[in-house]
């Protein structure tokens, strides 16, 4: 048995404080806030008419979007919480860390090196920073360099080794530099050309240990960018331990 620590923490800089320590020793006691980030709320959600099933076979994801060493899975109003610190994943409500954001959201990726997520839904998008929405946001799609067709975004990761960023809409994807903070000329492209044997409609994607994890539908494929072929197939929730 062990405490668990609800802040959206760096695993690399977590650390025991004294007081942690203290409170193990005396039976477990209730966890003091850290002073690596905010406080959040630690009671998962009960079951409810409607609510999504962690090991239903049918389920998919609306966005997935990797936070601090966590992974977070996003479902209409809900979203698992993966770590590696537990191994049962977390089940709560959105509204409960980020009460400012919609449900039902479109695409959600995280650029490490700004500690934010980015949240889309629509034609805008929100940054978060832990459980914080930040100021000046929701912002227009469009500020990105997105042609005004484009309605909303499917699915986004964000490669931290090239600093790129992945915007995916129907079968074309285009590639954002986070330096420049711009699109990159040339794009869009067909999402087959760059991905071969991604051809399914993407809802959501995201990138660990070194692969990215499209998911379309009750399924994911995993995709080796530097063989640059599909590995394997999997269901969606295998990451739920499913």
């Amino acid at each position: 048995m062990y405490p668990v620590y609800n802040t959206f923490t760096d695993l690399a800089r977590f650390h025991l404080s004294q007081d942690d320590v203290n409170g193990i020793q005396s039976l477990y006691g209730p966890p003091t806030a850290s002073r690596d980030g905010p406080v959040v709320p630690t009671e998962s959600v009960p079951p409810e008419p409607g609510t999504p099933a962690t090991c239903d076979p049918a389920l998919s994801f609306d966005a997935v979007s990797t936070l601090r060493g966590e992974t977070l899975f996003f479902k209409d109003r809900h979203f698992w919480r993966k770590s590696s610190r537990t191994f049962v994943p977390e089940f709560h409500l959105i509204s409960l860390f980020w009460p400012s954001l919609p449900s039902g959201i479109d695409a959600a990726y995280e650029v490490i090196s700004k500690d934010r997520v980015f949240i889309f839904k629509g034609n805008q998008f929100w940054a978060i920073r832990a459980n914080e929405v930040l100021a000046g946001y929701p912002r227009n799609i469009h500020t990105l360099g997105f042609p005004s067709t484009i309605r909303k975004i499917d699915a986004a990761f964000s490669d931290k080794e090239r600093k790129k960023t992945y915007f995916f809409v129907e079968d074309k994807y285009w590639r954002f530099d986070e330096k420049r903070q711009s699109m990159e000329p040339g794009f869009p492209k067909q999402i087959v050309e760059d991905f071969p044997g991604v051809d399914l409609e993407v809802d959501a994607v995201f990138e660990a240990f070194g692969f990215y994890y499209f998911f379309s539908g009750s399924s994911q494929l995993e995709f080796d960018p530097n063989a640059k072929k599909v590995i394997h197939v999997l269901k969606s929730n295998s990451w739920l331990n499913c």
